[in-house]
């Protein structure tokens, strides 16, 4: 006897739907007999992949002082940004799970040095933006990157 042999389909209103209610949408459910439900489940465990690590691990230091640049020159007043409570603007995206973005602003790789060109002086990165030149040293445009790679959405 194979594993296959432990299954068997059943139609979609067996009622089994409600053992794997994320398979709402499937048309037919496989069930198990005896053994075949402990390899399904060591299967399904195996073949799940781990999140994806932060691409960057910014140092502390520098994540606390690029906070404490974000809120002086209101990078908020536009953008949602997790540990800033007000305000929280709409205008420009939410900064929410940054770490995990893709493109600065849809086509600048995603890199610390590229963040701190984008966030200081956004017409100059990238000509077309809307986002204005913020009154930001380099160093502190760093910061500033420092701190949105640390904003993780999990």
């Amino acid at each position: 006897m194979n594993v296959a042999d432990n299954l068997r389909i059943l139609p979609a209103t067996s009622g089994a739907m409600d053992w794997f209610p994320l398979w709402g949408n499937v048309n037919v459910l496989h069930t198990c007999r005896s053994i075949g439900l402990p390899i399904l489940l060591i299967a399904s465990v195996a073949g799940c992949k781990q999140p994806p690590a932060s691409r960057y691990t910014p140092d502390t230091e520098s994540a606390r002082r690029g906070r404490d640049a974000i809120e002086r020159v209101g990078c908020a007043a536009c953008h949602e940004i997790p540990g800033i409570h007000w305000p929280q603007g709409r205008t420009g995206p939410s900064l929410v799970g940054f770490d995990d973005f893709g493109p600065i602003a849809g086509s600048l790789p995603n890199t610390p040095e590229n963040l701190a060109a984008f966030v200081r002086n956004a017409p100059a990165a990238k000509p077309g933006s809307t986002m204005p030149a913020m009154p930001l040293s380099e160093d502190e445009a760093r910061d500033v990157a420092a701190y949105l790679y640390g904003l993780d959405d999990e």
